[in-house]
């Protein structure tokens, strides 16, 4: 890809979250419920179906908005669907979904890797709440209520601690996890 040209990309309809790995780019579509693939200069390599991809009897199809983060390895990309609560963990060596899990009853915002990649944090909004995923084990650890709205968390080096910035505080605040 070339800086100032624009890409178009073949039915895709709303993207909402980018991540990269030595080879790839990883853009998830909330519109077609789809993480479509690129090669690092930009061609078009596939696209990744996830969970409820088609119609559903309650017309919720089309995700209000996928959040992604990858593991440090590259081998897996994790996907929240805010809509629906889950997490899919994506195989992207074979470019298939290897499993999905239930992580709430929707509205995560951020999902943000831990370091050494055992843990990832997913920051929810909707009901002011972090909730923190075992990678291997794909499941859900704990969910801390924090009685504000949480902007994206950050793991601080060495995985004592996470930050997470309070948005809806009169002051600028963080609170540590």
């Amino acid at each position: 890809m070339h800086s100032g040209r624009t890409t178009s990309l073949p039915g895709a309809a709303k993207l909402t979250d980018i991540e990269s790995s030595a080879d790839h780019i990883y853009l998830a579509d909330a519109g077609t419920r789809t993480v479509v693939v690129l090669s690092n200069s930009g061609g078009y390599q596939g696209e990744i179906e996830l969970p409820g991809n088609s119609a559903t009897p309650d017309n919720s199809a089309v995700a209000t908005s996928l959040a992604t983060a990858i593991t440090p390895d590259g081998r897996e990309l994790l996907v929240i669907d805010t809509a629906r609560g889950e997490l899919s963990f994506l195989d992207l060596g074979s470019k298939t979904v290897v499993s999905t899990i239930k992580v709430n009853d929707g509205g995560g915002s951020a999902i943000e890797m831990g370091a050494a990649g055992r843990v990832a944090y997913i920051t929810n909004a909707h009901d002011q709440s972090i909730i923190t995923i075992d990678v291997r084990g794909r499941t859900v650890t704990k969910t801390i209520n924090l009685g504000f709205t949480p902007g994206r968390a950050v793991e601080v080096p060495g995985g004592h601690f996470v930050l997470v910035p309070c948005l809806n505080k009169p002051t600028a605040s963080l609170v540590v996890v």
